[in-house]
């Protein structure tokens, strides 16, 4: 490392220890809900608001540089932030955040492997960086996706059931709530922020011959799992053809339940692969040492004679 390096690295942690200084001396108070997804809003009371943490707070200067993240990305990520914050992880971040995260992890590796190692390590770190934020959200997204296909048939029957007893589909929307799952918050959410007065849209539009879906088929389109907005989208069909909706969503909640066993069985077929180079590794390669351990040990004994 040269002395330019070693002088630029010690003005970085300098300026960085000041920082950190100041910030606990006087305390940068912002609200992480200024931004905010709705479902954080509706699911997170005021009270229990904190103020960032520095290093979120630091995230915040990149926001011009995010302005410039296509839109398709922020949608993407906005999708995935939509259910976790559903179910209770990742409650304060915005899609704006993860990128900038990401875009800051980016520039960290590049300075960092710049200053080591120029090269291929400074790629490869750099990138590693880059992807990791997108790769923990991606895995927890994918597990809370599997949790709502699973309450997806249970769900789909209770609705079932509340409409055969004479309720209406908001009522029986509302009765589901008290399940407290993830799918059963979002029919909260859609009920909850369904725009009122003036603006006022049908929660299902039962209009023949109307192709514009109504507010509770646009809140599921934007959630980005097809077996949610499959649900919503019979349900809007059978209110407008008329349809008995109980004997309708208890078909679907079959064939959601057999897609999801199916499932299921599909990834136990495929455990049995994944698993196969972790055991070989952790079972057969140290049953082999310990097995020709005495051979390479006699082995050495008479080439040393």
């Amino acid at each position: 490392m040269n002395p330019t390096t070693l002088a630029l690295l010690t003005a970085l942690v300098t300026a960085l220890y000041a920082i950190v200084v100041l910030h606990h001396l006087f305390p940068i108070d912002l609200d992480s809900a200024y931004d905010a997804r709705q479902t954080r809003r509706l699911f997170q009371s005021a009270a229990n608001a904190r103020p960032l943490p520095l290093w979120r707070t630091l995230l915040r200067l990149l926001s011009p540089v995010t302005k410039h993240v296509p839109g398709s990305n922020l949608a993407a990520t906005d999708q995935q932030l939509l259910w976790l914050q559903l179910a209770d992880q990742w409650t304060a971040w915005t899609a704006e955040e993860i990128w900038a995260l990401r875009i800051a992890g980016t520039t960290l590796g590049l300075v960092l492997g710049l200053a080591v190692d120029p090269g291929l390590t400074t790629l490869i770190l750099a990138g590693g960086l880059f992807l990791l934020p997108g790769a923990r959200l991606s895995s927890a997204y994918e597990q809370v996706s599997r949790r709502v296909r699973r309450e997806l048939p249970e769900v789909a029957q209770s609705i079932a059931l509340q409409s055969a007893l004479g309720k209406s589909i908001p009522e029986a929307l509302t009765a589901i709530l008290k399940a407290d799952t993830v799918l059963s918050r979002f029919f909260g959410y859609a009920l909850a922020s369904r725009p009122s007065g003036a603006g006022a849209v049908p929660l299902l539009n039962v209009q023949p011959g109307e192709t514009t879906p109504g507010w509770l088929l646009q809140q599921a389109q934007t959630t980005g799992l097809k077996d949610v907005i499959g649900l919503v989208a019979r349900l809007e069909q059978a209110a407008r053809r008329g349809v008995q909706v109980d004997v309708l969503l208890g078909d679907v909640a079959e064939l959601a339940a057999a897609d999801y066993n199916a499932e299921v069985a599909a990834r136990a077929q495929q455990l049995d692969t994944t698993l196969s180079v972790p055991l070989m590794l952790g079972l057969f390669v140290p049953y082999l040492v310990f097995l020709l351990a005495p051979f390479v040990q006699s082995l050495s004994q008479l080439t040393l004679r």
